[in-house]
């Protein structure tokens, strides 16, 4: 049988695949993949579409502490840190925590910790337009239009095309 110049591109993708661990084949490491089924105990909180809103998005939460901590250890780890025990020194997020108050603490073991910490990392969030929306309009109304909330009209604008 002769291998044509096109069937080897194809049949060598082909065992690259077949070869592939499960986890990375579908997008989510195998911590990621248990990280989504728990993370249900953030969303009630953390939820973009949640009205009235209880804790600042996590496409917000991801990209804040993305920037304080690039790597996925670094970053698992701060996650878990913060969720084991909330402070105001500790904060990132000032404005939310201005606005929600301290989260309580999440008393789940450290390896649940990280699995939704590299669920958070390994996740694209879609940006959250409806609490956006919801931040402006109800600070347009009482007046109180500060650096925050001019942020998040911009993040309307950028993301949301409003």
């Amino acid at each position: 049988m002769k291998i044509t110049a096109t069937a080897f591109p194809a049949a060598l993708l082909l065992c690259l695949l077949l070869s592939t661990p499960p986890a990375i084949a579908s997008g989510l490491t195998e911590a990621a993949k248990e990280g989504e089924k728990l993370i249900s105990t953030c969303t009630v909180c953390h939820d973009a579409d949640r009205q009235p809103p209880l804790g600042p998005p996590l496409f917000g939460v991801k990209n804040r502490y993305l920037r304080m901590y690039p790597d996925r250890d670094s970053f698992v780890a701060a996650i878990r840190e913060w969720a084991t025990e909330p402070s105001e020194s500790k904060a990132l997020m000032r404005e939310p925590l201005r606005q929600f108050g301290l989260m309580p603490p999440m008393p789940l073991p450290e390896d649940m910790l990280n699995n939704i910490a590299s669920f958070i990392f390994e996740t694209d969030f879609p940006p959250p337009c409806a609490h956006w929306r919801t931040l402006v309009e109800e600070a347009e109304k009482s007046g109180r239009v500060d650096r925050h909330i001019q942020m998040e009209k911009r993040n309307l604008e950028r993301f949301c095309g409003n």
